[in-house]
């Protein structure tokens, strides 16, 4: 009886959403059929579905397991998963002395945090850290306020998801404070086990609010990352408290204000990064004496006029829009700022780069009414600094195309080195070949536009570029092979477009790429075995093209990558047991294909604890190593040779399964 119709026949969307399905019903299969693979220990009861854990006394473990029983409501996929009495043997869920690491994947599983039931005594939940990986929009909700009953928890990891709402003042509460707050009263040391919350990670959420005093008091913290989130008003000064702090992220929010000087006296202080705000005045004298420090902030703040040049209006602490990471001048001009010379640049850069900003008035013809000031610097969206010039346009209400590099000017002397056009979706046209003599660009942002025809050939010119994102647009035709001259490129994103044609060979030369992102074309090649030299790849998806062929042994040198997507494709062969080798590998998705054997060793062995591994059912079953041998298999693809025929004992992609929801995540 076929669960879902012909993924062949499905449209994109039709077959992304199948994926889904398919991959949390094998999820369950699995899950109940090996349960007992993902706890770790030398008792045997430890992954027996019927068994019990010998870490955690009776009460413990009665406590826990109704906490994670409101886990399965909140996350209803969880129920069908979490079918055994023992928790320790659950998907997602190891188990040791310390406590329970719970690992969920929240690209695939819907629903939000739950609060702890009034029944449940926080500090005998055995909660010691809990990951969600993966990115995506179905985590919802906010930060439970009760779990400052947790105090066993030490580590929190929820990145990327659509958590929103503020941060819980609850969570500053003294841990000697937080277990008189129910029926059950317990000492210091029982509450908090020697422990508490050393590392939080809450990065690239939807999180607003405030930065609450009272975390000051959390003095066990190690690690905090808040980063791209949308939190305004002020750094605390009561936060040089953190005696034990060691990272704080904060960048890419909206706070403002001046930076607290106080914070030098954080003793174990080595990381601060809050560029990309609307902070002023200076970087306190105090935090640059402390050598031990490493401080990531926006270039007004370096200044040696910073006192004056980036002073606080009597407004700035409740400034509503973020700065550029470097910004030093005004985004909008007033009348003042108008006539007032262009900072920065020599009279060369400002005639040179005032002829290019002058064409996009050509194309984008509403810059003529608010692009007027002699100072270009005071325009609606164009930010200068000493480094350069920005034009930060994304999502703004435009409509127009990309104007070609004027044949009169010198183009090294025109400083634009970061354009952001990100879901304008009136601007439309192609990417104009001449902007291949933009040496000094180094960013270029698309994503979401109506931009079609080929890619330029002569875009292999731009020799500073480190980010091109042209992700969902109608861009057509092949990848340059010229392209294999951009030595400094470090992501290179043109997914979900309408790309065709081969991967070139050439390109393993771009040996600076960090994230490649080719996924959703019409990419019709075998995998080139050059692209081994891709040693400081982390992110590799190419899936949903027409890939075919053998994954190349030679990739067993990618030590580096932390994803992997080569689903929905038309591979065949084994997944090469050197891919062991990738002692980095976070996320692999491997459906939809013809492979034939099982995944490697190491992926298997760490599968929902380090690991999120799926791929097609007989791939992931107990017995792939008799029940889906290969037959007749090729050698491994590579870059002069191509195999068209199926090679795999199974002859059609099959039911994705996977044996965990998640895995680990790497910092941010």
């Amino acid at each position: 009886m076929a669960l879902l119709p012909p993924v062949t026949s499905m449209s994109r969307p039709q077959r992304h959403a199948a994926l889904i399905a398919v991959s949390l019903f094998s999820v369950v299969l699995l899950a109940l059929g090996a349960a007992g693979a993902h706890a770790t220990g030398d008792n045997a009861d430890v992954s027996a579905c019927s068994g019990s854990s010998p870490y955690y006394t009776a009460i413990e473990h009665e406590h826990t397991r109704r906490f994670l029983e409101s886990f399965k409501e909140a996350v209803p996929a969880l129920a069908s998963l979490w079918t055994c009495d023992n928790f320790c043997a659950h998907s997602g869920i190891q188990c040791t002395e310390e406590g329970l690491n719970v690992t969920l994947n929240s690209s695939v599983l819907s629903g939000s945090l739950p609060e702890l039931p009034n029944d449940i005594d926080g500090f005998r939940v055995a909660l010691y850290g809990l990951t969600f990986v993966g990115d995506g929009e179905r985590l919802i909700g906010s930060l439970p306020v009760s779990w400052n009953l947790l105090t066993r928890l030490s580590h929190l990891d929820v990145r990327a998801t659509a958590l929103s709402g503020t941060l819980p003042e609850t969570w500053g509460t003294p841990a000697d404070r937080r277990v008189m707050t129910r029926r059950i009263v317990a000492s210091p040391s029982t509450a908090c086990n020697g422990v508490c919350l050393r590392v939080l990670r809450l990065g690239g959420n939807h999180l607003t609010g405030t930065l609450p005093a009272n975390w000051g008091k959390m003095t066990t913290l190690q690690e905090i990352w808040i980063n791209d989130n949308l939190f305004t008003g002020t750094l605390p000064p009561e936060w040089s408290a953190l005696a034990n702090l060691r990272t704080l992220n904060a960048r890419s929010n909206l706070l403002s204000g001046t930076l607290p000087a106080e914070w030098a006296s954080m003793e174990s202080i080595r990381q601060i990064s809050i560029d990309n705000n609307n902070f002023c005045g200076c970087v306190p004298d105090s935090w640059k004496k402390n050598t031990q420090i490493t401080i990531d902030a926006d270039e007004p703040l370096w200044m040696e006029d910073c006192a004056t040049s980036n002073g606080c209006d009597t407004d700035s602490s409740s400034s509503s829009a973020p700065s550029s990471s470097s910004s030093s001048a005004p985004s909008s001009s007033s009348l003042d700022d108008c006539y007032t010379p262009v900072p920065f640049y020599s009279s060369a850069q400002q005639n040179n780069t005032r002829e290019f900003l002058e064409a996009f008035k050509e194309t984008i013809p509403i810059l003529r009414e608010i692009w007027v000031c002699p100072n270009f610097c005071t325009w609606l969206y164009v930010q200068c600094t000493s480094s350069g010039l920005a034009l930060e346009m994304a999502g703004a209400p435009l409509a127009g195309s990309l104007p070609r590099v004027p044949t009169e000017v010198d183009v090294n002397e025109i400083v634009v080195n970061r354009v952001n056009m990100s879901d304008i979706t009136n601007l439309g046209n192609q990417l104009p070949p001449s902007w291949g003599s933009l040496v000094s660009m180094e960013h270029i942002a698309v994503p979401g536009t109506f931009l079609f025809g080929n890619l330029p050939s002569e875009w292999g010119g731009m020799s500073g570029l480190k980010y091109l994102d042209a992700g969902g647009t109608m861009l057509t035709g092949q990848l340059p092979s010229t392209w294999s001259n951009l030595k400094n490129l470090e992501v290179l994103r043109i997914n979900e477009a309408m790309l065709s044609g081969s991967l070139p060979d050439t390109w393993s030369s771009m040996t600076s790429l960090k994230e490649l992102d080719l996924s959703t074309n019409t990419i019709d090649a075998i995998l080139p075995s050059s692209w081994r030299l891709f040693k400081n790849i982390r992110s590799l998806q190419l899936q949903s093209n027409h890939l075919r062929g053998t994954l190349p042994q030679s990739w067993k040198e990618l030590t580096n990558i932390e994803e992997f997507r080569v689903d929905d494709n038309q591979l065949i062969g084994r997944i090469p047991e050197s891919y062991s080798a990738w002692i980095n590998i976070k996320n692999a998705d491997l459906r939809l294909n013809n492979f034939c054997e099982c995944l490697p060793s190491r992926w298997v062995a760490n599968n929902g604890i380090t690991i999120f591994a799926i791929a097609d059912a007989p791939v992931v079953a107990e017995d792939c190593a008799t029940e889906n041998q290969c037959t007749d298999i090729p050698p491994p693809s590579s870059s002069s040779s191509s195999s068209s025929a199926p090679s795999s004992s199974s002859s059609a992609p099959s039911s994705s399964s996977s044996s965990a929801p998640s895995s680990s995540s790497s910092a941010p």
